[in-house]
């Protein structure tokens, strides 16, 4: 059943956050649970 409550810009999002997350925040995550800090450069990446 296809949904047809988003627009493709929706789908184009999560793909963009989804390769985002993958690429800037998986490989990273244990260590900042480890050292509990997340760095700033994260946020302005995730801000561009």
């Amino acid at each position: 059943m296809k949904r047809t409550l988003f627009e493709p810009e929706h789908d184009l999002f999560r793909a963009t956050f989804r390769a985002f997350v993958e690429r800037e925040i998986a490989p990273f995550h244990a260590e900042w649970e480890r050292t509990g800090v997340v760095p700033c450069d994260l946020w302005q990446a995730a801000g561009r």
